[in-house]
């Protein structure tokens, strides 16, 4: 019997970029409508067939735990409270090995909204030979995720340097990473640091041939909330119906 579809919520960090909405408010708790960030997060996935959803907590973790007690979702929730951050990565391992995790994960960051079908981005990628894949759109950005003409991950652009792990070929897509992710946990359980992004643990696995993808979402409802001034545009766009 296959197993129940897993999902992992990111919702640890200290959401400076909001302050001072976040000075004594955790940012998964911040509001779009009167409803939480990650009671979006968590209602979309348990729409979408996601049947237990683990979530990493750090900043003011107490408030997160009692508000996902008192909302009682009708699936199984658990936390992994994080005494010091430890990244996207570090996070996501933290919880693989603390819950034993060997199949497939859906990932989003709590922060994120967007129109984006979780089901089918996750069904697309178990049914692929891809060991991680990562929702992208073309997009500007500070930072991009740089992709062949097979859509397979070769590098990153960071802080206006060019990181090749893989050979790109002629054809080079500079694509934006989104913030929802799919994964084999070994890809995580196998990485001997700590404290690290996800980004980086897909980059060495490029890098040792392994099969990292893009998944296009370019046209499809998304935003960041990372400051005040998207939250107010996110607040415009749920009232205005289009997600």
């Amino acid at each position: 019997m296959p197993s129940k579809p897993k999902a992992i919520i990111l919702a640890a960090g200290y959401g400076t970029r909001l302050l001072p909405l976040t000075s004594d408010t955790p940012k998964a708790l911040v509001t779009i409508g009167e409803k939480p960030l990650l009671q979006w997060c968590l209602e979309k996935l348990i729409r979408q067939g996601f049947e237990t959803v683990f979530i990493n907590v750090h900043y003011l973790a107490d408030q997160v735990v009692e508000f996902v007690k008192r909302l009682n979702p009708p699936v199984d929730v658990y936390f992994s409270v994080e005494e010091n951050i430890l990244d996207t990565g570090g996070g996501i391992k933290r919880i693989v090995e603390q819950y034993h995790l060997n199949a497939p994960l859906l990932i989003h960051n709590v922060d994120v909204v967007s129109n984006l079908e979780l089901d089918r981005f996750f069904l697309h990628h178990q049914q692929s030979a891809a060991l991680a894949t990562l929702a992208v759109e073309e997009r500007h950005s500070k930072r991009y995720l740089l992709f062949n003409a097979r859509n397979i991950l070769c590098g990153r652009i960071k802080n206006d340097k060019k990181e090749l792990v893989r050979p790109v070929g002629q054809k080079i897509h500079s694509l934006a990473f989104n913030g929802i992710q799919a994964a084999d946990p070994a890809i995580f359980k196998t990485y001997e640091h700590t404290v690290f992004s996800s980004i980086d643990v897909y980059l060495r696995a490029s890098a040792m041939n392994h099969s990292v993808k893009a998944y296009r979402m370019d046209g499809t409802y998304w935003r960041d909330i990372g400051t005040p001034e998207t939250l107010k545009l996110a607040e415009k766009d749920h009232f205005a119906g289009i997600f």
